[in-house]
């Protein structure tokens, strides 16, 4: 059974007898779309860049990779912005009842 996925600038596609994934990137350049449009074509696919095919190890270890990335970025501490409404006296010093409002 085979799993694919199609995108604007990749496929993605998951061969379960062989346990392998196929990942293809199509071109994002601009030169192709002046071609496709002075030949009057416009639903041209785009050419394909560049397609890797992983065995089952390495498809392994990249979707390790990929979860451990999203992990990292879910967890991670967002920081707060300093509220700098603080009203300050003459000399510069910060004013107590501000704290306390």
């Amino acid at each position: 059974m085979k799993i694919k996925r199609e995108l604007k600038y990749a496929t993605f596609e998951y061969d379960e007898d062989e346990k392998t994934i196929l990942i293809e990137t199509r071109t994002t350049s601009d030169a192709f779309k002046n071609i496709a449009s002075a030949s009057g074509e416009f639903d041209l696919p785009r050419p394909i860049n560049g397609r890797i095919k992983l065995n089952k190890v390495y498809s392994f270890a990249l979707l390790r990779f990929v979860i451990r990335i999203a992990q990292r970025n879910w967890f991670r501490k967002v920081k707060k912005a300093i509220n700098n409404d603080l009203e300050c006296d003459e000399d510069g010093h910060e004013d107590i009842k501000a704290f306390n409002s």
